[in-house]
């Protein structure tokens, strides 16, 4: 059904009209003039806007380079000696320096490329083509030119190049339609020789019977984990692919058109290149941890609500919620077109399916509301100092479940199934699995204070949710509240009470006793309302007016506790509840605090307005 869905949406998307060639970023261009001469290497690319994305600033940076319809691979390109017709690496086509262990490889593949250039030369009779093979005859003579300019550019040794003849003024080489035409019946013949040598069965693809390829060679770039050369989704040249007497091809009977059609569809979703997608944000893939999340339509629709699943943004999550809304008072949806997923792995040279779904857009957009919805949590990040934020990407919130290394996320550490477990629950509306809860609830028994990030608990209170249990995105005080939840708003309580009596100290009553409240109270609690009420003593001594309200929120929480404390284990469910009442007060405390120096910047603003008007009058 997979390769069905991707040889679709190749057909829609005219990705086998032109089967020579392939749409691939040139960011250099060698300028050729007449006679062969060597004008220059020049670079191509341009520049494009990054947004800005937490604390960093928009900037600008330039890209992978142009554009262009570059010849394919007409064979095995990790062969020693391969390169492509008329566009590839620098040093496949010229002089550049590079270390000694790859300059023999680098050398073979250069004699290759300049072979395929005499040939192409003397078949097309292309005037432009024929300056080429001069400049091809003539490399030694511009070689410490060339690495001149390889100094000032500073390419990396994996950018293309391609050529321009500038004797006429005219366009690159792979614009050129002679050119084109002739790398076009090349193509052709050549698969037609391996179409006519090899096996013939019925495709399981398009049902059709004919030829069937022995291998599909086309490898796939840019599946996370697998290597840099390319991986294959299918692949059957093992004894061990083998099942019931079938072997290679006949274990896998899928055409050749098939076959070009689906590794055009997975190429170009992994680029990001489909055509469709350019007016919807250009994005058709999401990267989580080392898994990459290609999604596509049946028909030509805007897809680029998926993109708040990686940068939520206030505008587009307001125009995801109306348009969610007024398909719901249309009374239908109004395209109920099917929507794809596919979650992708690399393992060296094979590519993994990690996981797969079909639902409508309709479907994906309501539930992907209802997401951002259902994590709106209060958040004591700086930006939002108590304040309510759903703007958490699948990214923050997959990091939310493994430990730090340095600052950054341990992406090392994150289980294969956790990211395409979250996609598919905010895709399909399904609640989270248990695994992923108790991840969070690890965390925060390991890292103490510290790990009360606000994309954590939004994903604990989103989790709660979808197990039936009522959960506010902040603190409700005059709400019914669950035993466990009030124990945690009184753990908070009492870390603001030590930092009133000590101020900062080593380890903090939640470092010390959050493992142990959080999971059998019974054992800890009179022991630590005890230090509550002595650490208030040594508050009262210095700040009566903080005693006082400490004294009264203090009060107030142990007045909302069951008589008899939780005995027993708290189950994963309960405990979860407890973090989210820690969390709740201490948001809710972080927000008064806020809204207190607000206040006193609005009036310190206005009496300064006073006294600069009070001045102009003198």
């Amino acid at each position: 059904m997979i390769l069905q869905r991707l040889y679709e949406l190749a057909l829609r998307e005219q990705l086998m009209d032109d089967p020579a060639f392939e749409a691939l970023p040139v960011p250099y261009l060698v300028t050729i003039g007449e006679g062969g001469d060597y004008l220059g290497l020049i670079d191509i690319r341009g520049e494009k806007t990054l947004p800005a994305r937490g604390k960093a600033a928009a900037r600008t940076v330039r890209d992978k380079g142009r554009m262009m319809k570059v010849p394919r691979a007409h064979g095995n390109t990790a062969n020693q000696g391969f390169a492509r017709f008329f566009a590839d690496t620098l040093p496949r086509v010229l002089p550049v320096a590079v270390e000694e262990k790859d300059r023999n490889k680098a050398e073979a593949s250069r004699v290759t490329f300049w072979e395929q250039i005499d040939t192409a030369a003397a078949e097309s009779e292309d005037p432009a083509l024929q300056a080429i093979q001069a400049f091809g005859r003539r490399l030694e003579e511009f070689t410490d030119r060339i690495r001149a300019d390889q100094t000032r550019e500073e390419p990396a040794l994996t950018d293309r190049v391609t050529f321009a003849y500038r004797g006429s003024g005219g366009p690159t080489v792979l614009e050129l339609e002679p050119v084109r035409a002739w790398f076009s019946a090349l193509y052709a013949r050549l698969n037609a020789d391996k179409q006519g040598d090899g096996p013939t069965g019925v495709c399981q693809v398009t049902g059709i019977v004919g030829p069937i390829p022995r291998s599909h060679a086309t490898k796939l770039q840019g599946v996370p984990g697998g290597m840099s050369v390319g991986v294959s989704l299918i692949s059957f040249d093992k004894a061990a692919f083998g099942h019931y007497g079938l072997d290679g091809a006949e274990n896998a009977a899928i055409g050749y058109a098939a076959t070009e059609g689906y590794l055009r569809a997975l190429d170009a979703l992994l680029k990001n290149t489909l055509p469709s997608v350019k007016n919807c944000g250009g994005k058709s893939k999401l990267v989580v941890g080392g898994t990459a999340f290609l999604y596509w339509t049946k028909e030509r629709v805007d897809t680029g609500f998926m993109n708040l699943l990686d940068d939520p943004t206030d505008e587009p999550m307001k125009q995801l919620v109306d348009s969610v809304h007024k398909g719901k008072n249309a009374g239908d949806a109004l395209d109920a077109t099917p929507f794809y997923l596919l979650a992708l792995s690399g393992n060296a040279a094979l590519a993994i399916v990690r996981g797969y779904l079909e639902t409508t857009l309709p479907e994906a957009k309501a539930n992907v509301a209802r997401w951002f919805a259902d994590l709106r949590i209060a958040d004591t990040g700086k930006d939002y100092s108590g304040a309510v934020n759903d703007k958490f990407s699948l990214k923050a919130l997959a990091a939310a479940t493994i430990p730090l290394k340095r600052g950054s996320p341990d992406w090392e550490k994150l289980p294969e199934r956790v990211s395409e477990g979250l996609l598919t629950a905010a895709l399909k509306g399904q609640p989270v699995s248990d695994a992923v809860l108790i991840a969070c609830l690890h965390r925060l028994a390991v890292e103490g204070s510290d790990g009360f990030r606000s994309a954590r608990m939004a994903l604990i209170k989103l989790i709660l949710i979808r197990k039936g249990v009522l959960v506010d995105d902040q603190l409700k005080p005059d709400k019914p509240q669950h035993a466990a939840y009030v124990y945690g708003r009184f753990l908070a309580i009492c870390e603001e009470i030590q930092r009133a009596a000590l101020g900062k100290v080593n380890a903090t009553i939640v470092d010390r006793f959050y493992g142990r409240l959080s999971t059998a109270p019974a054992l800890i609690l009179r022991r630590m309302i005890d230090g509550a009420l002595d650490h208030l003593k040594k508050v009262r001594t210095t700040k009566e007016g903080l005693h006082r309200r400490l004294d009264e929120r203090l009060a107030a929480v142990v007045a909302l506790m069951p008589p008899d404390p939780l005995n027993g284990q708290m189950s994963f469910e309960d405990q979860a509840r407890f973090s989210i009442g820690y969390y709740h007060e201490k948001a809710a405390t972080y927000r008064r605090m806020a809204l207190i120096r607000a206040k006193k910047d609005e009036e310190a603003e206005k009496a300064a307005g006073e006294k600069a008007a009070k001045a102009a009058k003198k």
